[in-house]
């Protein structure tokens, strides 16, 4: 049953929000959920979607743009827009009110206490719901829709990364909009139960209900896609279709977050491979996405999910290596002795050195650590002592960087 604006007005999580256009656009349909902090880029604005916002960079003085918006978010299709008030716009203008409701668009004032991931959550809860996908597991025709597309989803995926070749398969990828010689993203993801504390103690939901929420998720974005479980991750393949190979990550990472709201009970890890352009190399691209998701579990390197295989940097040869012993050894070799020696007397040598190469200058690292020049001399001089490996040789100062990340590599894994 579609969900319409005024539904969702009803709904308990929009009680301390205010429709502000009375009925107008009530009976508009909503298909999904959108936040935009800063109306600039309106590109990715899909017919039927609830916009959140909080107008950050809306002039709500200038009614020209404000008669440009309304025009564009008409065109478009828009349900309603969503306006949070309090941070960025302090009230939202009459002009403008009236403006969008004789476009139809209804305009809702979100109060600053409001979250968004809270407002979000509910309105696409209620959606999966009226789908039959959310709570209820219902078997209506989207939901039978979506499970058939699953099944299909992780058997072209199962046979990809067997290495089946792409032109074989050619009907079958078809009725995905998959091209074999298009260019594609693979995503590996991990959903990582919570203690029950952590999680807001949120029931462990059912391994499907994920699947069929992620194939969900990912139709919304308009993109080709495979999605389903593959060994101990979920898999998203994605194609670029009629949008630039460029616009692939950032519409993996919107299906991500997404896909967070609805799982609170899980943390989820995710990578992504570079960008493929045959569909041949299905395999080692979800190597790379594994690779990457390995190093994002281990939390070596911080940034929005997925953490891209290109950013991996030097953890690229690290997890290449299929042995732990060759890393081992060459820890032992460069900045085990002066772990050890931290360890025994209080020391900071560790960390001293871990600044010094960030830079290759002695007076940035001792303001870093806030000590004294003549002290960051004095513990650059025990760390040649430890080490035997004098720093003005420039193969010593790769050869300790490197032990360094070893150290945060095999120390993340329990290692050492």
């Amino acid at each position: 049953m579609p969900l319409t604006v005024g539904d969702a007005l009803k709904l308990e999580v929009l009680q301390p929000c205010r429709v502000l256009t009375g009925s107008a656009g009530l009976q508009n349909e909503i298909r999904w959920v959108n936040i935009l902090e800063i109306l600039d880029d309106l590109s990715h604005i899909e017919a039927g979607e609830f916009l959140i916002t909080t107008a950050y960079d809306l002039n709500m003085e200038n009614e020209a743009r404000q008669r440009e918006l309304i025009a564009y978010f008409k065109n478009k299709g828009l349900a309603a827009l969503a306006i949070q008030t309090g941070h960025y716009v302090k009230e939202i203008p009459p002009h403008f009110v009236e403006l969008a409701a004789a476009h139809g668009i209804p305009v809702i004032e979100i109060p600053p206490e409001t979250s968004f991931k809270k407002l979000t959550r509910g309105l696409l809860g209620e959606l999966m719901r009226r789908n039959g996908l959310w709570e209820n597991g219902g078997a209506d025709e989207e939901s039978t829709r979506l499970r058939a597309m699953l099944r299909r989803s992780h058997e072209l995926l199962g046979r990809l990364t067997r290495g089946e070749n792409p032109a074989d398969l050619k009907e079958e990828l078809s009725q995905m909009q998959i091209v074999p010689e298009d260019a594609f993203l693979a995503i590996a993801i991990k959903a990582l139960p919570l203690e029950p504390a952590e999680a807001g103690a949120a029931k462990q939901d059912d391994p499907l209900l994920m699947e069929l929420t992620l194939v969900h998720i990912a139709a919304q974005h308009k993109l080709p896609f495979l999605a389903g479980p593959l060994g101990e991750s979920y898999v998203l393949l994605l194609q670029a279709g009629k949008q630039p190979p460029e616009q692939l990550l950032p519409v993996a990472r919107r299906v991500l977050s997404e896909l967070k709201l609805f799982f609170p009970q899980f943390k989820f890890v995710a990578g992504a491979s570079s960008v493929r352009h045959k569909l041949a190399e299905t395999g080692s691209a979800l190597e790379e996405a594994r690779k990457a998701a390995h190093i994002a579990e281990l939390n070596l390197i911080t940034g929005e999910a997925p953490l891209a295989y290109d950013d991996l940097g030097p953890y690229k040869i690290l997890t290449e290596v299929q042995s732990s012993e060759p890393l081992i050894s060459l820890y032992r070799e460069t900045v085990a002795p002066l772990l050890d020696y931290d360890r025994r007397t209080g020391g900071e040598l560790m960390e001293t050195l871990r600044k010094y190469l960030n830079s290759l200058n002695i007076s940035r690292a001792s303001r870093e650590l806030y000590i004294h020049r003549h002290t960051m001399k004095y513990r650059l001089n025990q760390i040649e002592e430890i080490t035997k490996l004098p720093l003005h040789v420039p193969g010593n100062i790769f050869k300790l960087h490197l032990g360094l990340l070893i150290y945060d590599y095999l120390h993340a894994r329990g290692s050492v």
